[in-house]
């Protein structure tokens, strides 16, 4: 499965990954998610990572976080919660975290997926400008 990215309730943008992922639709998938979240500074994120394949992770990572759009989206987007199975992605995962401004965002194990919910629906106040 390479990933999908898709619109829950409340408007809750989900983005789901397992296993290997694939670079040739990476930039179809940017476009989409960069239409979901266009208008609107509060969006809330889901990010679902499970079984994931390290080293097509890595690939993906190294090309998004290099991209304009992904600069654009932490303005974009309010909260983020990633949800995974893999210590090591928790805490990389941690580490990115503590370096971007504009978002409030936290990692939760895979099987704490009520738990994230439940805090992507709290209101957060405003995040200043950094």
């Amino acid at each position: 499965m390479p990933f999908s990215i898709t619109t829950e309730a409340n408007e809750l943008i989900a983005i789901d990954a397992q296993g290997e992922l694939s670079l040739e639709n990476i930039d179809e998938g940017i476009a989409k998610l960069m239409q979901l979240t266009e208008e609107r500074e509060d969006a809330a994120i889901l990010i679902r990572l499970s079984n994931m394949d390290l080293g097509s992770l890595y690939k993906l990572a190294s090309k998004v976080a290099r991209s304009p759009e992904y600069l654009e989206l932490k303005g974009r987007a309010a909260k983020a919660a990633v949800l995974t199975d893999q210590d090591f992605i928790r805490r990389s995962a941690a580490t990115e975290i503590a370096v971007m401004p504009r978002m409030d965002a936290r990692v939760f194990d895979l099987a704490n997926e009520v738990d994230a919910l439940v805090w992507l629906d709290e209101k957060t106040p405003a995040l200043e400008d950094a």
